[in-house]
């Protein structure tokens, strides 16, 4: 673990001075995290039928104004490609746009199953004073350990860090338990407009809420919302024992990854409940099952996660 009074390893000399190896792997994490970007805006702009509402909005600005800024950002900076002030800038309005929004991601879904407005609004303002305690500190002390470099500016950054990185890690954690809560009882506990809405299509009741379908939908809910958790886990270890650099270039990763596995959680859940949602222009809506061209990758928003999907493009949208 680094000493607090110490510049951060990589904030202000880059990773020049790392073994080639450290170059490389920092290299490869970073292209793969643009490579996920690219992905996933051909991923939002085919799946959805109209571009507006928070789930469309929040999707594209985490991934265009949020993860490739913090894949630019670090490749000028890490590798001495451009002035130390640009690279942060760039880093840090990635940073703006990719961690806070994601939670507006999280949030945005939680529309599908809760239906308690002034839950979701508790739920929006902690978003946003989560956001207006943490971000501007953060980026103060940033700027103060790298220009100024005094060891009270590093231990200020350092704790500040490592405070808005937990902050946001206990954001999304709880974003998280509650959409895997209200899934759980409304595919477990059935929904009888649901069931009804089903059955009158001729639909089979075990694929609603209750039986063997929604176990199996409940079960890889929870499991790609456990490995959301973990990664957000794995960023908090490494900001923790202080390798800056590593933990800069996964964010971008991890972000990306979770993206895209927002079209896992919510193609699964919503294709197999049968549900149209209709709140606001505030949601993403599926009329039919998935055909996703093999670039984007069909696992991210296919009905069946282990079959081919043989039916028509989804068609969503948020009004």
């Amino acid at each position: 673990m680094t000493n607090l009074y110490d510049i951060p390893a990589g904030l202000v000399t880059g990773i020049d001075d790392s073994s080639l190896a450290a170059q490389i792997i920092v290299a490869v994490i970073l292209a793969i995290a643009f490579y996920n970007s690219v992905e996933l805006v051909v991923l939002i702009f085919l799946t959805f039928k109209k571009y507006r509402g928070l789930y469309f909005w929040s999707l594209l600005v985490s991934t265009v104004l949020g993860v490739i800024p913090s894949v630019v950002g670090p490749v000028l900076h890490f590798y001495s490609l451009g002035p130390l002030l640009l690279a942060l800038l760039i880093s840090n309005l990635g940073f703006y746009a990719m961690v806070p929004v994601q939670s507006l991601v999280l949030y945005s879904r939680l529309h599908l199953l809760l239906r308690h407005p002034r839950r979701l609004r508790q739920i929006l303002s902690l978003i946003l004073l989560t956001t207006a305690i943490l971000l501007p500190p953060t980026t103060v002390t940033t700027y103060g350990s790298a220009f100024v470099g005094t060891p009270p500016w590093n231990a200020a950054y350092q704790v500040i860090e490592r405070a808005q990185v937990t902050g946001f890690c206990l954001l999304e954690l709880l974003l998280s338990a509650l959409y895997i809560r209200e899934a759980v009882q409304v595919l477990w506990a059935g929904d009888p407009a649901l069931l009804r809405r089903r059955r009158e299509s001729g639909q089979s009741d075990g694929a609603g809420g209750s039986g063997s379908g929604a176990g199996n939908v409940i079960y890889q809910l929870v499991a790609i919302n456990f490995v959301i958790i973990a990664l957000d886990v794995g960023l908090l270890v490494l900001e923790y024992v202080g390798l800056y650099y590593l933990q800069v270039a996964l964010k971008s990763l991890v972000y990306s990854i979770k993206l895209k596995l927002e079209f896992a959680v919510l193609g699964r859940l919503i294709t197999l409940t049968g549900r149209h949602v209709h709140r606001e222009a505030e949601v993403a809506r599926f009329e039919e099952p998935a055909r996703v061209p093999d670039f984007v990758g069909a696992e991210y928003a296919a009905v069946d996660f282990t079959h081919p999907v043989r039916t028509s493009k989804p068609s969503m949208s948020s009004g």
